[in-house]
């Protein structure tokens, strides 16, 4: 009687095999033979990898057959802005972004990216990179950044997209002075279909911030979070910004001024009852303003 090996199972068993594999053994499996490795290069099996892309040498990654549905990249750091105690220029050119991002399109399931270099936070900025072109990666992505780093143009076809629901951003982090260029009802439409919302920035206009706040205090509004950081938004009329707040589940503020008849609205609005607020934060306020507080 002869025996079976594994070799002998049906090639749809052995996928299913494959699939069951942790990710150290899925990397030494298709080691084993050329059939074993072929049957490997399944992008489905690939997705739970986190792609390393230190410098365009890397580029090659993102073109390989079982990276294709990759979820997550690290946008790595070969550059430095300082060497020996000077600044130094970024070794990513422009033409490198470009590259880069034209790749990404290629990656359907791309739904996160981590900026793991220093240039990303202090010098680097992508005006240069055609609007279309960034907004088309930036709307798949669940976390986006829409500060200084983005041109208004760019800013405004990409709130367009999370305004119109053509994307997939969960939070959004609002920082910068492009973002005052954008219109009122847009920015509030954009900003009150996310999940989750920083606004960190002064340059927000107040008739933005009274534009959401009008949108928030309406009923099916996707916005849970949202945390005011270094805004203006002691012009808020108190009844409406009670209103919003109530709809919320939670609601910070820092560095940013709340007058006493603003937080006495939010008070009174949730003592009534029916709340889904679970979390209010009101940081950096001088008591004095409060002392009187009922």
């Amino acid at each position: 009687m002869s025996q079976t090996s594994i070799l002998d199972l049906p090639v749809e068993m052995m996928s299913r095999i494959f699939h069951l594999l942790p990710p150290h053994d899925m990397k030494s499996v298709v080691m084993v033979c050329k059939s074993w490795s072929e049957l490997g290069e399944d992008p489905k099996m690939w997705t739970w990898s986190l792609v390393a892309v230190n410098s365009r040498e890397n580029f090659h990654k993102l073109k390989i057959r079982r990276l294709q549905l990759v979820r997550e990249l690290d946008i790595g750091d070969k550059c430095s802005l300082y060497a020996m105690g000077q600044i130094v220029d970024c070794k990513w050119t422009q033409h490198d972004w470009i590259e880069l991002f034209e790749l990404l399109i290629g990656l359907p399931a791309l739904t996160k990216i981590r900026w793991s270099m220093s240039c990303f936070w202090d010098q680097l900025y992508f005006s240069f990179i055609e609007p279309s072109l960034l907004v088309n990666v930036f709307e798949r992505l669940e976390e986006v950044c829409l500060g200084r780093k983005l041109s208004g143009e760019q800013s405004e076809q990409l709130l367009s997209a999370i305004a119109e629901n053509r994307s997939c951003v969960k939070k959004l982090i609002v920082s910068g002075y492009c973002i005052s260029q954008i219109n009122p009802e847009l920015f509030a439409s954009a900003v009150s279909n996310v999940n989750e919302v920083v606004l960190g920035t002064h340059n927000i206009t107040d008739e933005q911030l009274e534009a959401l706040f009008i949108t928030l205090a309406e009923d099916g509004r996707r916005l849970r979070k949202l945390r005011l950081s270094n805004c203006s938004s002691q012009n808020i009329e108190p009844a409406l910004m009670g209103e919003a707040v109530y709809r919320l589940e939670e609601f910070t503020v820092e560095n940013t001024w709340v007058k006493v008849d603003q937080v006495t609205a939010i008070m009174v609005k949730i003592l009534k009852g029916g709340s889904k607020l679970t979390k209010l934060m009101l940081c950096d306020l001088d008591y004095r303003d409060f002392r009187e507080l009922d």
